[in-house]
């Protein structure tokens, strides 16, 4: 029903995420349907295949002990010790991990999989405070050296996601490999991962560390990252430092702001993932075309697909050549004004990026504000910059107060690009009148032949 109402709103959607509680009622971890809640999964997944929207599904090392998961991985000595969750370290103990996958859940279409706890623990869930990262860190190590080497314990989301991916490897070769997982390590990479960054909560102080993360993390050898768009806790709930500060939900102004501001930084990311708790995240859920943030939702939402070609190169070069789709400014220019420069950057080769992170509307109350519909932005000297909005030129080596109401952020093009949409190639000329051709990249989209040599390249 949620793809089809997408369909009906004629706004693009390509992956549809069943979250935690696919299993029967009370086995957590389980890697199975609840049959009375899905008594035709292959069914479904193939509907939505139809409609070109893939499938994914939350799995877990964790077992419920009344499982039978986790009564077979008990018998095979496949578990961590004293605890229920799956030890990762073993070859053994990821092959029945995965042959449990397989049988409950690959079988019927599942081609992609959210490894969620991947750490495995959070000894810091439900703190009264957030404790200093020294502390935090050490209350996992502890926590860790309880069930697992603690030099291994960093390694265990790498190994979580390791037999999935070989798993699906051999039994699904032609399957391409999506794993998303909030735990990752060096050499993550290689196996199909997307990391994201857990759960996190709605503030727009979130939001400014969550962009901040963003860049950083580009640096860290992964390049595949995301959030939880409108973050994962909304409300106040229970009484611990992650909650939210929206009780209204997306019935509150002031939240259908910052989840639009989320939601337009979200567009140039790697994945762009709407999820959470308290509320839904469909675009209906703020209204229709009556409604301003409605409105600037769905626009971002076909921006996103409408950059698609471009996305889809720029993932084939980080592929091909070890780039990055977040590129922070001082990797991309010599401009020494960018050096502390942390609230833009370039997605691929040619978009600066510049989010909104501050409210403009409505305050935490939700009472209306008399606020500049402008952020300070900075053009790097090293070339002359567009305006994607207006076409505007203008030199670099200069701040601007750019225009940033709610139906946009600052986007910029780098001088000289090409930037190939679904609809047409775009040119963003130097002063001399020339561009850089750009090399479109397609293949299947779906398979592994890819890796064969089965792609294109078109200089455009």
């Amino acid at each position: 029903n949620t793809a089809a109402e997408f369909k009906k709103r004629n706004i693009p959607v390509s992956a549809i995420v069943l979250d935690w509680l696919s299993w029967d009622d009370g086995m957590w971890g389980q890697k199975s349907f609840d049959k009375k809640r899905f008594p035709s999964p292959d069914k479904m997944i193939e509907a939505l295949q139809k409609d070109n929207v893939h499938f994914m599904i939350s799995i877990w090392p964790t077992m419920d002990e009344k499982s039978e998961n986790y009564k077979e991985m008990k018998e095979h000595d496949a578990l961590l010790p004293g605890v229920n969750i799956c030890n990762a370290f073993k070859k053994e103990a990821r092959e029945l991990y995965w042959k449990q996958a397989k049988e409950g859940l690959a079988n019927y279409g599942v081609e992609s999989w959210w490894c969620d706890s991947s750490e495995p623990v959070t000894p810091e869930w439900n703190h009264l405070e957030q404790p200093v990262p020294q502390v935090q860190f050490n209350e996992y190590v502890n926590a860790t050296g309880d069930i697992m080497p603690v030099e291994k314990s960093n390694a265990y989301g790498y190994y979580h996601a390791l037999g999935m991916y070989e798993g699906q490897k051999k039994d699904f070769p032609d399957r391409r490999m999506l794993i998303l997982t909030r735990s990752g390590w060096n050499g993550s990479q290689k196996l199909g991962v997307t990391l994201w960054s857990g759960d996190t909560s709605a503030s727009w102080k979130t939001l400014q560390n969550q962009l901040v993360a963003a860049i950083q993390f580009s640096l860290s050898g992964i390049p595949y990252w995301t959030f939880d768009i409108g973050a994962f806790f909304v409300k106040k709930g229970i009484n611990w430092y992650w909650n939210g500060e929206y009780d209204d939900t997306t019935s509150d102004p002031a939240y259908r702001e910052l989840y639009t501001r989320w939601l337009q930084l979200g567009a140039f990311l790697p994945m762009f993932r709407a999820h959470g708790t308290d509320c839904r995240r469909e675009p209906w859920a703020f209204e229709d075309e009556t409604n301003v943030f409605y409105n600037a939702i769905t626009d971002f939402i076909k921006l996103r697909y409408n950059l698609m070609p471009y996305i889809y190169s720029v993932a084939a070069k980080v592929w091909k050549n070890d780039e990055m789709f977040i590129r922070p400014l001082f990797v991309e220019f010599k401009d020494k004004a960018v050096l502390d420069i942390s609230s833009q950057f370039m997605f691929g080769p040619a978009i600066m990026v510049c989010p909104v992170t501050t409210p403009m509307y409505y305050d935490r109350s939700g009472e209306a504000i008399e606020a500049e519909k402008t952020i300070k932005v900075y053009l790097p000297s090293d070339c002359g910059w567009y305006d994607w909005w207006t076409g505007s030129y203008y030199d670099g080596g200069q701040w601007l107060c750019a225009q940033a109401d709610i139906s946009k952020i600052p986007l910029f093009v780098r001088e000289g690009s090409s930037i190939p949409t679904e609809k047409e190639v775009l040119r963003f000329p130097d002063k001399q009148g020339k561009y850089q051709p750009f090399e479109l990249y397609e293949d299947d989209g779906i398979t592994n032949d890819y890796q064969k040599g089965k792609f294109k390249i078109t200089l455009v």
